[in-house]
């Protein structure tokens, strides 16, 4: 769990980076980082946004935001069915 996390807080610290320097240079950047994912999984993500959320919401408000979050990655997930389900026509 904490190679996880490791590996896209790696991930989005280089792009963030990468879009500080901009130019030819910085697109390049940002696309290397996708090799990162390799090493990392979506878990990471989810654990670093609750993580955020946590710290960000009220006790009253982080139960209803943690449910937008993990709807939104169902929804993406969903969609990413439904694309390879046209893709394979």
């Amino acid at each position: 769990m904490t190679q996880q996390t490791f590996w896209a807080s790696l991930r989005s610290l280089t792009q963030i980076y990468a879009l500080s320097i901009g130019g030819s240079f910085g697109i390049t950047m940002i696309t290397c980082t996708q090799i990162i994912n390799i090493l990392g999984s979506g878990g990471g993500y989810e654990l670093a946004s609750m993580a955020y959320i946590a710290e960000l919401c009220v006790g009253e408000e982080r139960t209803g935001m943690f449910g937008v979050l993990l709807g939104v990655r169902m929804l993406g997930a969903a969609l990413g069915y439904i694309c390879e389900l046209i893709s394979r026509r």
